[in-house]
């Protein structure tokens, strides 16, 4: 049903649009709930859309990720295996090939980023059974609102046995590396290789290739090894609609509309192609104030017609 709401001024600050599979597509190349997910927000962009409808020029749409391990719903908030997830183990893609320095996990940017650029848009995370039992008994890096720095992941075992038991798809466990590289069916070889590259690094205490913080450096020697299966997941969209520093929207030919107006992160302009982790509540700032603009500017505008 549609709903039909006559207003001298409108600000558009509807959500973003995550949930649009069109969209995700277009921006990012990836199809949702394949090679990229989204939490069940049902976020479709709708004030973006209705506002590109009578004419808003584009500007900046495209999606904030960072990284999960498969479809949201098979591992809940309180697991211990998201607190697995961000850890700096070693990373391969799926050609059995790592590439990059797993530490980047600290800035959830740049591993969206990263994961999305890979084959098929997913990695591995390889880890054996001693980094298991140290994120069990010392914990790890804090992640998120995944887990608090240090704290024991003292369920990980138990979790990991009961996702492998299920057979799930995004979790593998395995006796030998070469079995290991049969159930995630990447080139054994090349995984040999790639294990026994980054073992060396670990012996030497040099990261050669990415220059990994040596803190972060653990071989993968001690059966059993796993591996994580993970992709890129939107944690929120950036943009779309064009605007001018009173927050009033833009049209394809540089003109204002009047009476609309667009703020937080359904405007574009406050980032690049990806979101700014340098200082805390800068995209909840940036709501706050461009309403507040938006406002202002909205009661100038009404007060004169």
């Amino acid at each position: 049903n549609q709903i039909e709401v006559r207003a001298k001024a409108v600000l558009v600050a509807t959500g973003v649009f995550a949930n649009n599979k069109k969209w995700i597509k277009k921006y990012t190349g990836l199809d949702l709930g394949e090679t990229i997910f989204a939490p069940p927000f049902k976020k479709m962009g709708d004030g973006i859309g209705m506002a590109w409808e009578v004419g808003a020029a584009e500007d900046g749409a495209d999606v904030m990720l960072h990284m999960t391990g498969g479809p949201l719903g098979r591992i809940k908030p309180q697991h211990d295996m998201l607190g697995l997830m961000l850890q700096p183990t070693l990373w391969i893609n799926r050609d059995g090939i790592r590439f990059c320095d797993e530490g980047i996990v600290e800035n959830m940017i740049h591993t969206g980023n990263v994961l999305s650029k890979q084959p098929g848009s997913f990695c591995f995370k390889i880890f054996d059974a001693d980094y298991k039992k140290t994120l069990m008994e010392q914990g790890g890096l804090g992640n998120a609102h995944y887990s608090a720095p240090r704290k024991r992941l003292t369920k990980l075992d138990a979790e990991i046995k009961t996702l492998v038991k299920k057979g799930d798809p995004f979790v593998y466990a395995a006796d030998t590396l070469e079995e290991l590289a049969e159930k995630m069916g990447v080139d054994r070889a090349a995984f040999a290789n790639t294990v026994a590259e980054y073992n060396a690094y670990c012996s030497k205490g040099h990261d050669d290739q990415f220059g990994k913080d040596t803190s972060h450096l653990r071989p993968v020697q001690t059966p059993q090894f796993y591996a994580f299966k993970c992709y890129p997941e939107i944690l929120c969209t950036l943009g779309g609609i064009k605007i001018n520093h009173k927050t009033e929207v833009i049209d394809k030919e540089g003109r204002v509309i009047p009476g609309l107006y667009a703020g937080g992160n359904d405007a574009g302009g406050m980032y690049g192609d990806s979101y700014d982790l340098i200082a805390s509540g800068i995209a909840s700032s940036f709501a706050v104030n461009s309403g507040r603009i938006a406002a202002e500017n909205a009661l100038v505008y009404v007060e004169k017609i």
